[in-house]
């Protein structure tokens, strides 16, 4: 039940459903989930850890604001080992890149303007997933993904900005087919321009959504 609570939780606030500043009230919580207050303290120390809340013992918990400086660090992190998984790939001997063509068509079938944007978003969280497990590296993917939550989401601010699904298909599309083509230098290009979109437009974010950053 606690990783239930905590990922339901953690969608919620990648998806803006509990907004940067909101204060969390437990017996609340525990009595949406149905959980008592330990498991649901342990969910929000797993949010803490990943930076979406801030805890104040014997005070309040709050939904966390999005801290620039750790998603540039978490930028340059996920480029530098999402970059090195991708020539991993295009080195191995038949590697299986069924689970990431299966997400991207799933993503396709979703760019349908401006609904199903929470879904969307999630399958692009497990693109970059597939591509951490066809390179047999799922424990990297666990570190990763627990640090750059707050990139997460300023992708999802970003989501809702006309073209921006056909953009993210576009770019998984080129990395899949580098990866079928064994093409390193097209796959490494492809990456690195789509991981860039989101980072240069930091101010922008910050602009128009100022009470959500800190």
């Amino acid at each position: 039940m606690q990783n239930n609570v905590f990922e339901v939780l953690k969608e919620q606030i990648l998806n803006f459903d509990r907004k940067p500043g909101e204060l969390l009230q437990r017996k609340e919580l525990a009595a949406e989930f149905g959980v008592s207050l330990t498991p649901l303290r342990e969910s929000l120390i797993q949010l803490q850890n990943e930076g979406l809340v801030e805890i104040y013992p014997q005070s309040k918990t709050l939904v966390s604001k999005i801290d620039t400086r750790t998603i540039k660090d978490a930028h340059f992190i996920r480029l530098s080992i999402e970059i090195e998984l991708v020539k991993r790939l295009c080195e191995m001997n038949d590697p299986d890149l069924s689970e990431i063509e299966a997400v991207l068509k799933m993503q396709i079938a979703l760019d349908d303007g401006e609904t199903n944007m929470k879904l969307f978003s999630k399958l692009d969280r497990q693109f970059h997933q597939a591509i951490f497990e066809a390179a047999d590296q799922r424990y990297s993917y666990d570190f990763v993904s627990k640090n750059i939550s707050n990139l997460y989401r300023c992708q999802r601010l970003e989501l809702p900005r006309k073209g921006k699904k056909r953009e993210i298909i576009t770019a998984h599309t080129a990395i899949l087919k580098a990866l079928k083509e064994r093409d390193s230098e097209a796959a490494e290009t492809a990456v690195r321009n789509h991981l860039s979109g989101t980072i240069s437009r930091l101010p922008e974010f910050k602009s128009l959504h100022p009470a959500f950053f800190a």
